[in-house]
């Protein structure tokens, strides 16, 4: 497989997606977050991220031994404070403009 690099906002959640075909009859694959395995499956959902981290998804035989590998995926998160500070007022404007509408709708 090959590796790749990734910059992300701070706290931006992502989907990793990986496309197993043509696997051997009763190979797995597993993906792994910073390096540990998150058991079996092609996707994984990181919820709003503070810190940097690896994915990798990798395919199992069915004797156990690895046969594929997507590659490392290294995830940036931006953490300087002005990214934090953005991320902060970005959910809280969101926040606000949902109750905003919903209160509007009950006025009416």
């Amino acid at each position: 497989g090959f590796g790749s690099e990734v910059t992300l906002e701070y706290k931006q959640s992502m989907d990793f997606d990986f496309l197993a075909d043509e696997l051997p009859e009763g190979a797995t694959v597993h993906v792994f977050y910073n390096g540990e395995d998150q058991g079996e499956g092609t996707s994984i959902t990181v919820e709003e991220p503070t810190d940097d981290y690896t994915i990798e998804a990798r395919a199992f035989d069915a004797d156990g031994n690895e046969i594929a590998s997507s590659g490392v995926i290294k995830v940036t998160v931006k953490h300087r404070l002005i990214d934090k500070i953005k991320a902060f007022f970005h959910k809280l404007f969101w926040g606000l403009f949902r109750v905003l509408l919903d209160l509007i709708d009950t006025v009416c």
